[in-house]
C-alpha cells in the first residue's frame, strides 16, 4: 500500500511540475530576441558580451575621429543614457552580460535611420529584476509615460537633456526598446500575428549556418534590407547595385573582431538563398597576376581566378536583362566555346574613381588569354558582324589597335550578366591580357598607366591594397575608399552628400574594404576586412616646394621648358628656346645634348615621332616659318624645314596618324585660316591645297576618329564658324556651324559610352557653352553669369585633353567653374595678362596653374581653392607638371629669364 502511495505521489508531482514548466514556456513563451526583429531589418547584431563588444570598439583609434558623425555619436548618446538610466557604475554591464542582446538596424523613413534594442534574458525572474531595477534608477529629471499597445504596456522615457524619447516594453522574457517608438510596436505586432514573419523566419539559412570563432558577436545582413538601405541613401531608386542584392537574395552572417588597426568579418554568404557559388582555392603562385596592371586610379576591383571560366558565367545575374537581339547574335556567331576555351580563368574587372565633372566611371575589364592576339581578331571579326557595328573603325594608341562593338553591355551578355556598366566595348589587348573598357577615353588611359608605371604593383604606397587580394583565393573583392568618394557623392542623396562631404576626412580614414569568398566543404566562406589609416591631416601650409634642378643659360629664355622622353633609356630630357633663336635639349641632369639655331620662335607643342620606323624618336614642331624635325643629336631630318606655300605663315599645328602605322601627317592652320595637310615627306595631301575658312583658328585644328561615324577633322574659327571635314578635305556636316558668337577658346572632346552621344564643348566669347555632337546638332547651350563687360571667358583642358574647368576672369578676380558651370571657388587677381593652364593625374592629384603675366609671379592650386606654393613662381611663361606615383611628389619645370628650373613637391 506504502508503494502504490509513493507511485502516486511521484505521478502527481511529475503532473505538477510539468503543469507548471508548460505554464512558464508555452503559456508564457520564452523568445529569442531575433524572434521580435521586424523582417525588414537592414542587419542584426547579435551579442552575450554587449559591454565587451562596445568597449573594444571604441578603443579603436578610428573610432575617436568616426564619433564626430552625429548618427554614431547619437548612437554612442543612446548607449550612455541606458547605462545612465540604470544607475550608472557598469550596472548594464553586469545586467547584460552573458544573456542575449540583439541590435537591429532599421530604415524608418526616407534618409532616416534607427536601431531596436532586444535583450533576451534567461528566465523571466531575472527580466523582472531588471525591470524593477530599471524603473527605479529613473531620475529626478526623467518624465515617464505608459501607453497600451495590444495588450502590452509600453513606457515611454523623456530626459530633460534628451530630444528623444526612449520606447521599451517587455514581451516575456525580452525587453525591446527603441528611440523610435513605431519599431517597438513593429516588434509587439511579430508576437500577436503568426503571420508576420520575423528576422529568422525570412532568412532561415542565416541562422543554419553560424560562423565559428571566438568573435564578439555575429551580424547577419539581409538582402532586402541593404536593398532599402541603399534606395533610402541613394539619389535615385531602382538602380543596378540595389537590384543586385535583392533578386539574387545576397546575405551573410558574419563574426566580429578587430585586431591590427583592422576590423574583421567572418562567416557564411548565400546566394539567391543558398545556392552554391563555388570558389574553391587555387594556387597562389609568385607576384600577383595583375599587380602591375592595376591602375593607381581604380576605386573598386573584382578579382577572379578559377580553374574554368565558364564558373564565372554561370553565377547568373537575375537584375541583368538581356538584350534579344544581342543575344541571337552571339548565339548564331559568337564563337563562345573558342572564346572560353583560351581564356585561363584569371579576370579582373575594375571601376575607376570618377573626377569631378566626369559623365562616368571608367571601367576597365581584363581577361588572362592564352593566345591575345588570336582572341583579339576574333572578337574583331564578330564585331564587323554585329547589328550596331557595321561600321566598324579602330583607333590606335600607343601602338596598341582599339576598336568598338557598339551593343550595349557586351561583356554583361559574355559572362551572363557579370560585369554590366559598358554602354559601348572598346578591345584591345597588352601582352597575353584582353582589355575591355567602356569608352575609347577608359582604354586609351589605361595604356597610359601602364607607359607612365602609374600601377599599384610599381607604386609603394599601394602596397596596402595589393595585400588585400588574396593571390590564392577564387574571388577578391577591393573597395578602395578614397578613389571611390566621388561616386559615392553623386550616387547619394542630397542631404547624404551633405553629411559626407562635412565629415569627409572622418570617413575617408577607412581606406581599404575587401572580402573574399571560399569554398570549404559544404560551407561558402567570407572573409572580409576593414582597414583604415590614422594618419595626421596634411595641411596646405606644410607643402612647400623644393628647387631639384637649375640650370642657367646665356641668353633669356622665351620658350618651354618642354619634357620629352630619351627613347634609349626612358629618361626626362627637356627643351627650351632662347630669344637669339637657339633650340636647347638639356638633360634630366642638367647637361647639354644639343643647341640648334633656328628662324623664329616656336608657337606649338613638341610632337615625338618615330621617323624612321626603327623605335627611335625625333622631335616635330612648328614656327611661324616652317616645321623643323630634329633627331636627339640635334640633325634635322630629311625634307625639314618644310614651309608653307606662296609665305603663308604658320598659327598652329597638329601631329596625325591615323592607323598607328607612323604615316604621319602634319595638319597645320596659317594665320589666315587655311588648312594645309602634308604626309611626312612635306608633300601637300590631295584636296588640302589648302582648304579655306573664314579666318584665323581658335585653337589647333585636329583629328577625331568616332567609332561607328568615322573619321573627323575639325578647325574652329574666332568667327564662332566650327568646321567638320573627312580626311579627303570633305565637309562632314554641311557648310560649317556657326554658333552665332565668337570663339576665342579651344573645344574639348567629351567622349561618353555610347560613341554616338560623343560632342565637343566650348565656350564663345560672350560666355556660352555650346555642345555639339559629331552630325553637326547643337546639343547644349547654356549662357554663363557675366559680371562686368570685360569680363572673360576661359575653357582650360588638362594635359591630356580630358578633364577641363571654366574660369571666368575679371581684372581684380577669376571664378573657377566645373564642367557642369558651378563655381568650386573663387580668388582674387588683380591683373590684365594672365595664362591658366590644367593638371590632371587622377582623383584630387590634380593643379590649376594661373600665371600673373604682369607681375611675372606663377602660383598653384588645388581644384578645392588652396594655395599649393606659399612663395610664387617666378616666371611668365607656361610650366610644365608631371606626377611620380612612386615617389608621390609632383615635378614642376618652369623658365624665368635665363634659367630653367625644376621643383619638387609632395602630394
Amino acid at each position: 500500500m506504502i508503494k502504490v502511495l509513493l507511485v502516486i505521489l511521484l505521478i502527481a508531482s511529475t503532473l505538477v511540475g510539468g503543469y507548471l514548466l508548460v505554464s512558464e514556456y508555452l503559456f508564457k513563451s520564452h523568445y529569442n530576441a531575433v524572434q521580435l526583429v521586424p523582417s525588414d531589418a537592414v542587419m542584426v547584431f547579435e551579442t552575450t558580451e554587449p559591454i565587451q563588444t562596445w568597449n573594444q570598439m571604441v578603443s579603436q583609434p578610428l573610432w575617436e575621429r568616426l564619433s564626430d558623425i552625429p548618427s554614431l555619436k547619437k548612437f554612442e548618446g543612446q548607449l550612455v543614457a541606458l547605462d545612465s538610466l540604470m544607475g550608472g557604475s557598469g550596472k548594464l554591464d553586469k545586467t547584460l552580460k552573458g544573456n542575449q542582446m540583439v541590435i537591429s538596424f532599421h530604415t524608418t523613413g526616407k534618409e532616416e535611420f534607427d536601431f531596436l534594442f532586444s535583450i533576451a534574458f534567461r528566465d523571466s525572474q531575472e527580466n523582472e529584476d531588471f525591470f524593477k531595477n530599471f524603473q527605479s534608477s529613473f531620475q529626478e529629471d526623467t518624465k515617464k509615460n505608459k501607453r497600451n499597445y495590444s495588450g502590452i504596456a509600453i513606457y515611454e522615457i523623456e530626459r530633460a537633456n534628451d530630444a528623444n524619447s526612449f520606447s521599451f516594453a517587455i514581451i516575456n522574457n525580452v525587453l525591446i526598446g527603441s528611440y523610435t517608438s513605431f519599431l517597438v510596436e513593429d516588434a509587439i505586432r511579430r508576437t500577436k500575428n503568426k503571420r508576420l514573419k520575423n528576422f529568422k523566419d525570412e532568412y532561415p539559412e542565416l541562422f543554419r549556418a553560424a560562423p565559428k570563432g571566438d568573435g564578439l558577436g555575429i551580424i547577419r545582413v539581409s538582402h532586402v534590407g541593404l536593398a532599402n538601405f541603399l534606395q533610402t541613401i541613394g539619389r535615385t531608386s531602382g538602380n543596378m547595385m540595389q537590384d543586385t542584392f535583392s533578386k539574387n537574395r545576397m546575405s551573410a552572417n558574419l563574426q566580429v573582431r578587430f585586431d591590427n588597426n583592422k576590423l574583421y568579418l567572418d562567416g557564411a554568404y548565400f546566394y539567391k538563398g543558398g545556392n552554391e557559388l563555388k570558389f574553391p582555392k587555387v594556387s597562389a603562385g609568385g607576384n600577383h597576376v595583375f599587380g602591375h596592371l592595376i591602375p593607381n586610379r581604380t576605386a573598386v576591383l573584382t578579382q577572379y581566378k578559377v580553374k574554368d571560366p565558364r564558373m564565372v558565367k554561370h553565377i547568373t545575374n537575375d537584375a541583368f536583362l538581356t538584350k534579344s537581339t544581342l543575344k541571337g547574335d552571339l548565339q548564331q556567331s559568337f564563337p563562345e566555346e573558342e572564346f572560353f576555351d583560351l581564356l585561363n580563368g584569371e579576370m579582373i574587372y575594375m571601376i575607376m574613381e570618377e573626377e569631378n565633372g566626369s559623365q562616368e566611371s571608367d571601367q576597365i575589364l581584363l581577361l588572362k588569354s592564352k593566345d591575345a592576339p588570336a582572341q583579339f581578331k576574333k572578337l574583331k571579326e564578330f564585331g564587323t558582324g554585329t547589328a550596331q557595328s557595321r561600321m566598324l573603325i579602330s583607333d590606335f594608341h600607343r601602338n596598341k589597335e582599339i576598336f568598338s562593338i557598339g551593343e550595349e553591355d557586351f561583356p554583361a551578355h559574355v559572362f551572363e550578366g557579370q560585369f554590366v556598366g559598358f554602354a559601348d566595348t572598346y578591345i584591345t589587348y597588352h601582352e597575353d591580357v584582353l582589355v575591355w573598357g567602356n569608352s575609347l577615353k577608359s582604354v586609351k588611359r589605361f595604356l597610359d598607366d601602364l607607359e607612365n608605371d602609374n600601377t599599384w604593383g610599381k607604386t609603394l604606397n599601394k602596397k596596402k591594397l595589393l595585400d588585400a587580394i588574396v593571390k590564392e583565393s577564387g574571388y577578391n573583392f577591393v573597395l578602395n575608399l578614397p578613389r571611390f568618394w566621388n561616386s559615392l557623392l553623386e550616387s547619394s542623396s542630397p542631404k547624404w552628400t551633405s553629411l559626407l562631404q562635412k565629415y569627409a576626412p572622418q570617413i575617408k580614414s577607412i581606406d581599404v574594404v575587401s572580402f573574399q569568398l571560399e569554398e570549404k566543404g559544404n560551407e561558402q566562406l567570407i572573409h572580409m576586412e576593414i582597414g583604415y589609416s590614422i594618419t595626421p591631416y596634411t595641411s596646405i601650409s606644410d607643402i612647400v616646394l623644393q628647387e631639384n634642378l637649375s640650370v642657367r643659360f646665356n641668353s633669356d629664355l622665351i620658350y618651354g621648358p618642354k619634357v620629352v622622353r630619351n627613347f634609349a633609356d626612358n629618361s626626362t630630357e627637356y627643351l627650351v628656346q632662347d630669344d637669339l633663336g637657339r633650340v636647347h635639349l638639356i638633360t634630366e641632369e642638367g647637361d647639354l645634348v644639343f643647341s640648334e639655331y633656328i628662324e623664329g620662335e616656336i608657337i606649338s607643342d613638341i610632337s615625338q615621332i618615330d621617323y624612321y620606323k626603327n623605335g627611335k624618336l625625333q622631335m616635330v614642331f612648328a614656327t611661324e616659318n616652317a616645321l623643323y624635325g630634329y633627331d636627339r643629336l640635334g640633325n634635322l631630318l630629311p625634307d625639314f624645314p618644310i614651309s608653307l606655300p606662296n609665305g603663308n605663315l604658320i598659327d598652329y599645328f597638329s601631329l596625325l596618324d591615323y592607323e598607328n602605322t607612323r604615316d604621319y601627317r602634319f595638319f597645320v592652320a596659317t594665320t589666315t585660316g587655311e588648312l594645309y595637310l602634308f604626309d611626312k615627306y612635306g608633300e601637300i595631301m590631295e584636296g588640302w591645297s589648302p582648304k579655306r575658312t573664314p579666318g584665323s583658328l581658335s585653337t589647333r585644328p585636329a583629328h577625331h576618329r568616332i567609332p561607328g561615324l568615322g573619321d573627323y577633322m575639325v578647325a574652329v574659327s574666332k568667327t564662332g564658324e566650327i568646321h567638320m571635314l573627312n580626311r579627303r578635305g570633305e565637309l562632314q556636316a554641311g557648310e560649317g556651324i556657326n554658333v552665332g558668337q565668337g570663339i576665342s577658346n579651344p573645344y574639348i572632346v567629351q567622349q561618353r559610352g555610347r560613341s554616338a552621344e560623343t560632342q565637343m564643348v566650348t565656350i564663345t566669347d560672350e560666355g556660352e557653352v555650346v555642345s555639339i555632337n559629331f552630325k553637326g546638332e547643337f546639343t547644349d547651350r547654356k549662357q554663363l553669369y557675366r559680371p562686368d563687360r570685360s569680363s572673360t571667358f576661359h575653357l582650360v583642358k588638362d594635359q591630356s585633353d580630358d578633364r577641363y574647368l571654366f574660369i571666368v576672369h575679371d581684372y581684380n578676380r577669376i571664378s573657377v567653374l566645373n564642367p557642369e558651370t558651378e563655381v568650386m571657388f573663387e580668388k582674387n587677381l588683380s591683373t590684365e595678362s594672365v595664362i591658366f593652364q590644367l593638371f590632371s593625374f587622377g582623383g584630387d592629384r590634380s593643379i590649376l596653374v594661373v600665371i600673373d603675366q604682369t607681375q611675372e609671379f606663377i602660383y598653384l592650386y588645388n581644384l578645392k581653392g588652396d594655395l599649393l606654393n606659399t612663395r610664387p613662381i617666378s616666371g611668365k611663361h607656361r610650366i610644365d607638371v608631371r606626377y611620380s606615383p612612386s615617389r608621390n611628389e609632383y615635378s614642376i619645370y618652369s623658365i624665368h629669364e635665363n634659367i630653367l628650373s625644376e621643383y619638387r613637391m609632395p602630394f
